[in-house]
């Protein structure tokens, strides 16, 4: 009974209100989610900009299915899934890094000389290497040593060296 009732509501009458109330509460729902839902068969664009980036420039990042191998495609994944992924911005980036990606000269990506501090200091420094490009004085050992034991090991030697290549352009000796 209600407090305000003078009366006592009858048991079917509060078990059909109930029920009603219910059913049209889970219509709505349905309804709702229902217009979110994708078509069958869109075209869904594989929304990890960060994972491609790391993948082109460090090919050891991920194996052939896909998984991360090392730190930097655990980085890659993990913001492509946790951060860009819900925020949406994994959408909006991945065309453009796609098309970045594919304006990219061929050799723009290749691991077989990755030595982005030595070529910025034997562009600024020509005495810092010799022809052969052997380090030759403490600031070529400086830029080998950054090169070879921090950068290499991290993947990031790969991901810098288009850009300080094409900074310097062909002023490197080697």
């Amino acid at each position: 009974m209600g407090r305000n009732a003078c009366t006592p509501t009858p048991r079917g009458r509060r078990i059909a209100l109930s029920c009603g109330t219910a059913a049209g509460a889970a219509l709505i729902a349905a309804s709702i989610s229902m217009g979110t839902a994708p078509a069958a068969g869109a075209d869904v664009i594989d929304a990890d900009p960060v994972s491609d980036l790391i993948g082109a420039f460090d090919p050891n990042a991920f194996s052939t299915s896909g998984a991360p191998t090392d730190a930097l495609g655990l980085l890659a994944y993990g913001l492509d899934t946790y951060l860009l992924g819900p925020t949406g911005l994994g959408d909006a980036l991945d065309p453009i890094i796609d098309d970045w990606l594919s304006s990219l000269p061929s050799g723009a990506a290749s691991v077989l000389d990755v030595d982005p501090v030595s070529d910025l200091i034997g562009s600024l420094d020509p005495s810092a290497f010799n022809a052969v490009g052997l380090p030759d004085d403490v600031l070529g050992d400086l830029a080998a040593g950054l090169d070879t034991d921090l950068l290499a090991p991290l993947g990031l030697g790969a991901l810098l060296d288009p850009v300080i290549d094409g900074l310097v352009g062909s002023a490197t000796l080697f």
